[in-house]
């Protein structure tokens, strides 16, 4: 189950990889639809919680 800690845990990560990767992810070349997709898209991935 996704909770908040978990939840935060996972966007920390990603702002980490982007960190990293800053340089790829800002060069002209790279386009927004690869940023989507490994940077967005598994966020979304992830089990929703139950209502």
């Amino acid at each position: 189950m996704l909770t908040f800690d978990v939840g935060r845990e996972q966007i920390a990560q990603t702002a980490k990889h982007f960190h990293i990767n800053r340089a790829q992810f800002l060069a002209p070349q790279y386009k927004e639809a690869h940023a989507r997709q490994e940077l967005i898209d598994p966020l979304f991935r992830r089990s929703p919680l139950p209502l």
